[in-house]
């Protein structure tokens, strides 16, 4: 309890403050500090645990991994190496959700746990910005599918928030950079983490989405290859914006294992999400892991512009 006196002078005062709209100002300054800082600290290339904010607590265990068939050359599948001695399975989505602008993040959020991933790359993701209600979509996701979260911007502009790409992760995710892309027109990133699967089995992921100019991908391409050139256990998940058939997407495929062209033929398209006729959504895997067992493009509907694509990589 106050003392009369200061009870008296403590009404007064908050009386002051409410008539004169100062707490308001304040409530206003500090919310839009705290989105700042949230950018700021989403777009550098720190590795401290401020760069890897969990949208919710996540366990300290791993989810219970998938047991491979004892099939004998699971680890083989024209990778070079064994796999590392692969004897678990790890589901991984590589999504661009367009930045939620069409059936909004719980639609998104359904499509991811259908699939039950245990890592999502995620292209053309906001935070802060006023076309998408001002969302932190990553951590929003995050909430919404049980798993940890970390943005990293690729373009920033004050009002106008912050766009780029994300990763949601079951597993712990360490380290990383990231890796600003040469590119003509709207700046483009490669973000990287290193995905902690527990004892010494560590796997260098890396999310992006390239420019929509294919003059400006060969660049990109080669700067992607550089950053994942030395983690031959690597993982890339991306929107690439062109076809197989293109010259950086074959650059690229020389360097990595796409997914898709180990395990089936033909087909995979998935933009647009509607009617699929492009191959634009892509898994590479390095050439130190496993070869996929498993690469599917579900029907998601009209949850994004374009469609999943999700792959079962046997990891040790």
């Amino acid at each position: 309890m106050l003392p009369g006196a200061a009870l008296k002078y403590s009404k007064v005062f908050g009386k002051m403050l409410s008539e004169t709209g100062l707490v308001r100002s304040v409530v206003v300054a500090l919310s839009l500090g705290s989105l700042a800082f949230g950018v700021a600290c989403s777009a550098s290339s720190r590795t401290d645990p401020e760069d890897l904010r969990p949208g919710v607590p996540v366990g300290p265990q791993p989810p219970p991994s998938t047991a491979l068939p004892d099939s004998g050359d699971a680890g083989d599948g024209g990778n070079d190496g064994d796999g590392g001695g692969a004897t678990r399975v790890l589901r991984v989505m590589t999504y661009d959700i367009g930045h939620a602008e069409r059936q909004g993040l719980e639609a998104l959020a359904a499509v991811i746990r259908a699939e039950s991933p245990d890592l999502v790359g995620l292209a053309d993701v906001d935070l802060g910005a006023p076309r998408t209600s001002s969302v932190n979509q990553a951590e929003r996701l995050g909430q919404l599918t049980g798993m940890a979260n970390l943005f990293r911007a690729a373009t920033s502009s004050g009002d106008a928030g912050a766009n780029g790409v994300a990763l949601l992760s079951r597993y712990p995710m360490t380290g990383g950079e990231r890796v600003v892309l040469p590119s003509p027109g709207e700046p483009r990133i490669v973000s990287t983490v290193d995905l902690d699967l527990g004892g010494a089995a560590t796997v260098k992921v890396a999310v992006t989405a390239l420019d929509a100019a294919e003059a400006s991908r060969a660049a990109q391409v080669a700067e992607v290859t550089k950053v994942l050139g030395s983690a031959p256990r690597s993982i890339l998940l991306g929107s690439l914006g062109g076809e197989p058939s293109e010259p950086s997407i074959v650059t690229l495929s020389a360097a990595m294992n796409d997914a898709w062209s180990l395990v089936s033929d033909g087909g995979g398209a998935t933009f647009p999400a509607d009617v699929p006729t492009r191959r634009l959504d892509y898994v590479f895997v390095g050439k130190g892991l496993a070869k996929p067992t498993r690469v599917v493009v579900p029907d998601a509907g009209a949850a994004a512009f374009h469609r999943p694509v999700v792959c079962d990589i046997p990891v040790p």
